[in-house]
């Protein structure tokens, strides 16, 4: 774990940054079958997701506090099928 060499200053980045390191591996279970449903993105493990899909570049866009829109890199071969998943899972919840 890299947890000792990522201190944080403020006592409140830290234990962000410990709920985060919890809670990445029940996240990338979790959208694993949104990630696998969709025919387009292939035979999707844990490492496809962290490797290839999640390093996609792009921004996710707020106003006023909600969510407006996912801009992902466009030539990116991956882009328009995770963005068909990223609305599949934010419009479940």
């Amino acid at each position: 774990m890299l947890l000792p060499k990522s201190r944080k200053k403020h006592v409140n980045a830290q234990e962000a940054l410990v709920l985060l390191t919890d809670l990445a591996p029940n996240i990338l279970a979790w959208t694993r079958r949104f990630w696998a449903a969709k025919p387009d993105i292939g035979d999707v493990g844990l490492y496809c997701i962290i490797n290839d899909i999640l390093t996609i570049p792009g921004k996710l866009l707020f106003q006023a506090q909600q969510r407006i829109k996912f801009r992902l890199k466009a030539t990116h071969p991956l882009a328009k099928p995770v963005l068909a998943c990223l609305r599949r899972i934010l419009n479940e919840f």
